[in-house]
């Protein structure tokens, strides 16, 4: 931008002050209930049961959306599994992005070329715009649900890269294209959608900040890192999806999905999306059973509607470069998730978390300029859309306060998605799993008859039947639903947890044998998992083969020192739950793994040996637990551990009397 133009933008009016901290204020008001709300659906395969949650280098080490997961890794270090901690961090991402899009609109509004009409009300125009987005309910899902932090964090960074691109391409200095280049970097590492920032910023570039294309050469050395990070870090990300093939379902039992089919579903999928934008009410968690359009016949409609919509836009970034921006800006974020590239899940409400700013942009400024043409007076018409934005604002955090309260708990999360979208088999099978860890049997019977009726030949719906058949103590017919499954296709998610249980049910026939030859099968498939070699070693002290047992230890050892004591607890927890809900399952599991944790771990403590001898006296093994106990009293003596002397001595009198602790 030459120095004339520079000279003629504005400067800051004092309104912007008070925009930020009633924008802070009014975002915390609204997310002020989400503080306690639990972890959910996938928090708990990211956060709570990740194996490697409690080890930074091996988190990390999974490299995909490695921003996300530092984030992950902080939260967790400073406070562990505290809730709070994890919701504050989204909520402060959430306020950080609304502030950056105000900063944004404010800033295009104050250019020369706008100065003139929008200049003195710059401030009010970007408040509201950054108000309705920052409380409107479709964010709930990418604030209030912890993981979906990859949505609201690539947001955040893709929105800065904007502004800081803004500030250099308008007079600032040059280290605000390093802020930018840095800014879409992490965007990058938080979410693939990232990608389509390199074309949006080109365009947004020539229609607000420069002359003519020519003018975007002098900032080649800054496209040219931006192409950079767009080839290193998003490429490989669009050849797995692009060469992943046609089908999708991972074992949810989904027909076949084309980039055509996809292509043609994702038209009402984005009608859905303008229809909860304008009218956000009978939102849902999970659209998994979003019928796929085999011909466009089955939705013309839809896709004429947003054919035109999308072509509209094309032409108006010609005609009316501005909005032919705000539509290109919706279509371009969205483009990923909803057009060729088939995904498992057609919609989800967070893929609106930038794209919904168009929404935003739209409403605000269609109703500044009807305001203009029927009232004539300035004061009457800033009145009224004052009047107007606190009226659509309190009714939006109304909707968005009551809407946090879906993610009570994962109970709470998954019976409302059940409850919204009744013939989708995914929140029922996943109830079905809540029910069995809770022990609500005739519960988890019920949510999988109504999944099973849903799609009978799913094996999301076996691979829950066969805990619950074992748990219910019907091992014969949950051994035959596991060997069933372990046909299908390996899986890393579920494959492991399939061999291990069969494992676990076969030890609990009787059969530790059988089980040791299960868990090799695994181990050949997965031979760099520390837990399958735990689960062998306990599977063959169970069949007394000590020796072996001894070697897969190693091997443990080897792969992760601190698994011992992870079972241990894990252990631990089960045999707690059992002396209340006795579960014979869980009662062998428990025994097992605690004796695995104490051949595994070199040096163990006493509450190791406390863990294997309740275990002992929970089957009725006095003699064991006495045995047990002694060992842990010698060791609690050697490290001078007072109260677990006076422990062992307690649990040494009780077990020579046949008594079990939990009495």
């Amino acid at each position: 931008m030459n120095p004339d133009i520079r000279a003629a933008i504005p400067p800051p009016e004092s309104g912007w002050p008070k925009a930020i901290p009633l924008l802070v204020l009014i975002g915390l008001l609204t997310y002020s209930n989400s503080f306690t709300k639990d972890f959910v659906l996938d928090d708990v395969s990211w956060i709570t049961n990740h194996r490697h949650i409690d080890d930074f280098e091996r988190y990390i080490a999974e490299w995909n959306r490695i921003v996300v997961r530092l984030s992950i890794q902080l939260n967790y270090k400073l406070g562990g599994l505290n809730l709070p901690g994890y919701h504050a961090f989204n909520g402060a991402v959430h306020i950080l992005a609304t502030l950056t899009l105000f900063g944004i609109i404010r800033r295009v509004l104050r250019q020369p070329r706008w100065a003139d009409r929008y200049g003195p009300r710059a401030d009010g125009l970007a408040f509201a715009v950054a108000l309705l987005w920052m409380v409107h309910p479709l964010q709930t899902q990418a604030v209030t649900y912890i993981i979906q932090r990859c949505e609201s964090m690539m947001g955040l960074f893709y929105l800065f890269t904007f502004y800081a691109w803004m500030r250099g391409a308008t007079g600032g200095r040059r280290w605000w294209y390093v802020a930018a280049i840095t800014s879409f970097a992490l965007s990058a590492g938080c979410k693939e959608v990232a990608g389509t920032l390199p074309p949006v910023l080109a365009i947004f570039d020539r229609i607000f900040l420069a002359s003519s294309w020519r003018e975007l050469r002098g900032r080649w050395l800054a496209y040219l890192a931006i192409g950079v990070i767009w080839i290193i870090v998003l490429i490989p990300f669009a050849r797995t999806a692009l060469g992943g093939g046609t089908t999708v379902g991972l074992g949810m039992g989904l027909p076949s999905v084309t980039p055509y089919t996809y292509l043609l579903t994702q038209s009402e999928v984005i009608l859905h999306y303008l229809r909860l934008s304008v009218w956000p009410v009978h939102q849902a968690l999970d659209y998994l059973d979003w019928p796929i359009a085999q011909s466009i016949r089955d939705v013309w409609p839809a896709f004429v509607a947003v054919s035109t919509l999308l072509l509209g836009s094309i032409v108006l970034l010609y005609f009316c470069p501005v909005w032919g921006f705000v539509g290109f800006w919706f279509f371009g974020i969205l483009a990923p998730t909803s057009s060729v590239i088939p995904i498992i899940d057609p919609a989800f409400e967070h893929r609106m978390y930038l794209s919904l700013a168009s929404v935003a942009i739209a409403a605000v400024f269609g109703t500044d300029a009807l305001l203009a043409r029927v009232v004539s007076s300035d004061r009457l018409r800033s009145s009224i859309g004052a009047s107007l934005l606190a009226a659509v604002t309190i009714v939006l955090m109304s909707l968005t306060y009551a809407r946090n309260e879906t993610y009570r708990t994962h109970l709470v999360c998954l019976e409302t998605a059940a409850a919204a979208r009744p013939n989708n088999i995914r929140p029922w099978v996943s109830l079905a799993s809540l029910y069995i860890n809770q022990n609500q049997l005739d519960r988890a019977e019920e949510a999988l008859q109504r999944a099973a009726a849903i799609r009978p030949q799913s094996d999301a719906v076996t691979r829950q039947l066969a805990p619950l058949r074992a748990v219910q103590g019907r091992f014969d017919e949950a051994e035959r639903l596991y060997l069933q499954l372990t046909k299908m296709p390996f899986n890393n998610y579920t494959g492991i947890r399939i061999y291990q249980n069969l494992a676990w049910v076969q030890v609990t026939q009787g059969r530790p044998d059988a089980a040791v030859a299960t868990m090799r099968q695994l181990i050949d498939k997965q031979p760099d998992v520390a837990n399958n070699w735990m689960v062998l070693t306990a599977v063959l002290l169970a069949a007394g083969r000590e020796e072996e047992a001894q070697q897969a230890a190693s091997e443990v050892r080897r792969l992760d020192r601190s698994q011992a004591r992870k079972v241990s607890r894990e252990a631990r927890n089960m045999i707690f739950a059992q002396e209340k809900i006795a579960v014979e399952l869980e009662k062998v599991q428990g025994l097992w793994l605690a004796a695995a944790a104490i051949v595994v771990d070199e040096n163990p403590d006493p509450e190791m040996f406390d863990t294997l001898a309740r275990a002992y006296a929970m089957h009725g093994r006095y003699d064991a637990a006495a045995a047990t106990a002694r060992r842990g009293w010698d060791v609690a003596r050697e490290g001078n551990h007072e109260d677990w002397e006076t422990t062992f001595t307690n649990r040494l009198r009780m077990y020579h009397n046949s008594e079990d602790v939990s009495k």
